[in-house]
């Protein structure tokens, strides 16, 4: 996960909306706390874990310039980033 955020951060339509809502540095709370997070989603999506109690949908609802564009490279860096 570190791997793919290090490469959201440098890219030019992810990394503004990374830092607007968790900063530019990884190992302030606020994003030690959205990996948690993260890692608890997926260990409950990939392992059936019963770890992740946030709210997927209404976090992202929230994040209005979420646009297909940015969802294509999204998953473009997730992708690359879990070879």
């Amino acid at each position: 996960m570190t791997l793919f955020y290090t490469k959201a951060l440098k890219d030019k339509l992810l990394g503004p909306f990374f830092v607007h809502e968790l900063g530019d540095d990884m190992q302030n709370d606020d994003w030690l706390e959205h990996i948690d997070l993260l890692a608890d989603f997926w260990l409950t999506q990939l392992n059936g874990e019963d770890t992740y109690y946030g709210n997927f949908i209404g976090a992202h609802i929230k994040v209005s310039h979420i646009t297909e564009e940015s969802f294509v490279v999204w998953l473009e860096l997730f992708f690359t980033s879990s070879k």
